[in-house]
């Protein structure tokens, strides 16, 4: 009768060891679904990171492209009105633009969109962005600091010893 009490019965056992088997799979099952997710809300934050990198990168080679194209025509002669009207289409259809402004070589301006009206403005609107010497001129624009406002301007000479065409743009 002793040795009786003492011995367990693996029979009444089997089900124990199912229920913590099916706990131990719906557990498994839940966490490499979480991870799936994860690394799935992962790869989407890292393609849409990369999706506005090369937006940004797009848009701003285009705001360079049209500042060179300025300096260019404005270095051929291109009247001023004509380089004030294709810098007033630039800003309207690129609201990340917020001005454009050509200054001769003494640094007053003779084109700016939107006009500036007091030297108060021309200020507002942020330094031309140093170092732009004067005897060289380039294709590539040079930006200036991100202004706390997060506002960057970017300057491209018109031509050696002449003026400068500049743009301020807003930043995302």
């Amino acid at each position: 009768m002793g040795a009786g009490v003492g011995r367990v019965d693996l029979l009444s056992l089997v089900p124990l060891v199912a229920i913590v088997a099916i706990l131990a799979l719906v557990g498994a099952l839940i966490w490499a679904v979480n991870r799936d997710e994860t690394d799935r809300l992962r790869t989407k934050l890292a393609t849409d990171a990369l999706w506005v990198e090369q937006t940004l990168r797009f848009q701003m080679a285009v705001d360079e492209d049209m500042l060179v194209r300025l300096a260019l025509e404005a270095a051929t002669g291109t009247s001023q009105s004509t380089l004030a009207a294709r810098a007033r289409l630039h800003v309207a259809n690129n609201p990340e633009v917020l001005a454009v402004m050509l200054q001769d070589a003494e640094g007053s301006v003779t084109v700016s969109v939107p006009p500036v009206l007091t030297p108060a403005d021309i200020a507002a609107l942020g330094e031309v962005p140093q170092p732009l010497p004067a005897s060289a001129a380039s294709a590539r624009p040079i930006y200036g600091n991100v202004a706390p406002d997060a506002t960057v301007r970017m300057a491209v000479r018109v031509s050696e010893g002449g003026g400068v065409v500049s743009s301020t743009l807003s930043l995302p």
